[in-house]
C-alpha cells in the first residue's frame, strides 16, 4: 500500500531533504506549496513511498505504466547550484509538466466558450481601431471594465461614447483656435448664423492684421450674413472690444495656432478666466489623430477654459481619434460641423449622433460591428 506523508520546512530544499531522509531517494513528490505558518513562510511537500507503490502494482509496475514510472523516477542525486540536487530539479520539472497537462485538459473541457470570448474581444478591438480610437484608451477601458461575455460591439461602443464630455455652452465669448485649414472660419460663420437665427446679434472679431487675406474673406462673409465685423491686430486690445459688445455674443477668429505667440495664448487664456462666459474652442478636423489633437491642445495654457469643435464631420470616416482625445483629456465637445453651407451643417453634439457617425464611417470603410 502506498504511504503518503507531509513534510514542512523553511524552504523547498529542507522540506525535500526531510522527505527523502524518511521515505528514501525514490520518494515520489506529489505536491509542493508555500504557505503561512503563524508569522513565518514555510514550504509544504507531500511525498509518497514509491517502493510501496511498486509492490502494489502502481506507477512503477511493469506493463502499461512502466514508461510513466521511468519518466517520473528522479535521476541519481548530484550537487547543483543553490543547494538543490538534480533530483529536486527533476521533481520541479515534473510538477510543471503536470500543470501544463491540466491546462490542456481544461481547454479541451470548455473550448467553445473560451475561444468565442477571445474571438469577440479581438474583433471588438479591431473594430474600434478601424474607427480611429486610440488603442491606449481602449486598453485602459478594457482593464477597468471588460465587456460582458455576451456584449455586442454596438453596446460597448455606446458605453464608450457615453463617456464623451458635452459642453454646457455659454455663448458670451468664444475664441476659436486651431491649425490652419481645420475649419475655424467656417465654424465661426456657422455658429454666427445659428445664433442670428435664434435672435442674437453676434459680433465677429478677427485677431490679426486687417490687410490679411483671411480677414478680408471673413469680412465679406460677415457682410453677406449681416454680421458686425472688426479686425484687431493686438490680442491685448481684445478685452476692451469684448466690453463694447455688452451681453451679445462675441466670436473671435485667430490665425493658425502656429502663428500665435505664446504671449497671445496667455492673453486668450486670461480672457477665459476674467470675462464672463468666455471659452477657447479648440477647432480640429474630425479625422485628426488623437496624438495630434493632444499636441495642439498642449499649446494652450492649462488654466484656460477649453472646449472642442469637431469640423468636417461629413467627410470623416474615422472620428474615434477625436473622441478618444475628448475622453482622455476631458475636453468637452461644443459643436460638430459639416458641409460648406454657413446656414446648415452645424450640430449641438449629442452622444447618439457621434455613435451613428462612427457606425456609418465603419460601413463606408467596409468594416463594422458584429
Amino acid at each position: 500500500m502506498m504511504r503518503i506523508r507531509k513534510f514542512t520546512g523553511p524552504n523547498i530544499a529542507h522540506s525535500l531533504s526531510l522527505a527523502k531522509a524518511e521515505m528514501g531517494e525514490d520518494a515520489l513528490i506529489l505536491q509542493t506549496m508555500r504557505r503561512r505558518k503563524g508569522a513565518e513562510s514555510v514550504v509544504e511537500v507531500v511525498a509518497a513511498n514509491t517502493q510501496a507503490a511498486r509492490s502494489a502494482g502502481g506507477l512503477g509496475a511493469e506493463g502499461s505504466g512502466g514508461d510513466a514510472a521511468r519518466r517520473i523516477a528522479p535521476p541519481a542525486p548530484e550537487s547543483v547550484a543553490g543547494g538543490l540536487r538534480a533530483t529536486d530539479l527533476s521533481v520541479m520539472r515534473e510538477l510543471e509538466e503536470v500543470g501544463l497537462h491540466l491546462n490542456s485538459i481544461m481547454k479541451r473541457i470548455a473550448p467553445p466558450a473560451w475561444d468565442d470570448r477571445r474571438r469577440r474581444l479581438s474583433e471588438l478591438r479591431v473594430n474600434l481601431q478601424s474607427a480611429g480610437f486610440d488603442p491606449g484608451l481602449v486598453q485602459r477601458r478594457f482593464l477597468r471594465r471588460e465587456p460582458a461575455p455576451g456584449g455586442s460591439f454596438e453596446s460597448y461602443l455606446r458605453d464608450l461614447v457615453g463617456d464623451v464630455p458635452i459642453e454646457a455652452r455659454e455663448e458670451r465669448v468664444s475664441i476659436f483656435v486651431g491649425p490652419s485649414g481645420s475649419g475655424k472660419t467656417t465654424a465661426i460663420l456657422k455658429v454666427a448664423a445659428m445664433l442670428s437665427a435664434d435672435g442674437a446679434k453676434p459680433r465677429v472679431i478677427f485677431l490679426g492684421s486687417g490687410r490679411a487675406g483671411g480677414s478680408k474673406s471673413l469680412a465679406a462673409s460677415c457682410k453677406a450674413l449681416g454680421l458686425k465685423f472688426r479686425a484687431i491686430p493686438d490680442a491685448g486690445r481684445l478685452a476692451g472690444e469684448i466690453m463694447k459688445n455688452g451681453r451679445e455674443p462675441v466670436l473671435i477668429d485667430t490665425p493658425g495656432i502656429t502663428g500665435l505667440k505664446e504671449a497671445d495664448l496667455e492673453i486668450l487664456a486670461g480672457l477665459t478666466r476674467e470675462a464672463e462666459g468666455a471659452v477657447i474652442r479648440l477647432v480640429v478636423n474630425s479625422a485628426t489623430d488623437p496624438v495630434n489633437i493632444l499636441a495642439i491642445a498642449s499649446c494652450i495654457p492649462e488654466t484656460a477654459r477649453l472646449s472642442m469643435v469637431l469640423t468636417k464631420l461629413d467627410e470623416a470616416t474615422r472620428i474615434g481619434g477625436a473622441i478618444s482625445a475628448a475622453i482622455g483629456r476631458g475636453i468637452p465637445v461644443a459643436y460638430l460641423t459639416g458641409g460648406p453651407d454657413y446656414e446648415s451643417g452645424i450640430y449641438v453634439p449629442d452622444r447618439m449622433l457621434l455613435y451613428d457617425r462612427i457606425v456609418e464611417g465603419l460601413a463606408e470603410t467596409g468594416t463594422g460591428g458584429e
